[in-house]
This record gives structure tokens, C-alpha cells and sequence, in this order.
């Protein structure tokens, strides 16, 4: 099993590689291929297994310097039409908040497209902390 997901990712992440001119899909900046990863938008264990087979859609290129690890835990979320969400809680940790200000603030990702919008929304409501008092 983790052979047959490890292989998924590999095949998933060259997908993403093709159409996402290496950048991350939530701060906008290019990387080596080496530091982004192809970030499930709806958490791959909660997927069915069509889910995980829709390439176009489930997934997207995020950076391993600071969003994958935002987005992953619920920090940032993407809204309808594409306008990052960031949660309030960041406001508790300096940096956290230092980084999403600086990177995340009043961005919009290309990535969001009607095809992703259920797994965004998925994230929205399973995974993203409280939006209150964020930005």
C-alpha cells in the first residue's frame, strides 16, 4: 500500500509539474522541483478512489518552505473563485502570522477553477481553523 501511494504521488506531483510551471499554487513563487510537493486539496485519506485518480483536480503544486505545512494544518484555506483564506490563529505565533502577511495577504491562486472548487471546499469545511480575526 505505502509502495502503490508513494508511486501515485511520483505519477500525481509530474502531473502537476506540467501544468504548474513550478510554482506554488498558494504564494505564486517558483521552486525547484525538489521543494514542492503535490499537495492533496482534499486530504488523500478522505478521498474515494476516483477522487484520487482525478489528477486535474485533487491536487496542487505547494511549496515546502511554508504553505504545504499552512495549508496542510488548516492555516490558509482557498476560497469560491480563489482568494486565499488565512485563519486567525496565526496571530498567535509571530512568524506564522509574518509569513502569511508577507506571502499569503490578499492573494488569489490561479489553481482555483470550478473542477477544484468541491475538493477546496472539502478543506473549507474539514480542515481550516476558525477565519475569524484573519486575513
Amino acid at each position: 500500500m505505502v509502495r502503490t501511494a508513494r508511486a501515485e504521488q511520483e505519477a500525481l506531483k509530474q502531473h502537476l509539474l506540467r501544468v504548474g510551471a513550478r510554482r506554488c499554487a498558494l504564494c505564486g513563487r517558483p521552486f525547484p522541483v525538489n521543494l514542492l510537493v503535490a499537495a492533496h486539496i482534499k486530504k488523500r485519506a478522505a478521498c474515494n478512489e476516483e477522487e484520487r485518480k482525478d489528477f486535474d483536480n485533487v491536487a496542487m503544486l505547494a511549496c515546502l518552505l511554508g504553505c504545504d505545512g499552512l495549508y496542510e494544518r488548516g492555516y490558509v484555506a482557498v476560497g469560491p473563485g480563489g482568494q486565499l483564506l488565512v485563519a486567525g490563529e496565526v496571530n498567535d505565533a509571530p512568524s506564522v502570522a509574518d509569513y502569511a502577511r508577507d506571502r499569503l495577504r490578499g492573494r488569489s491562486t490561479s489553481w482555483w477553477t470550478s473542477g477544484r472548487e468541491r475538493y477546496f471546499r472539502w478543506h473549507r469545511d474539514h480542515t481550516f481553523r476558525n477565519p475569524v480575526g484573519g486575513f
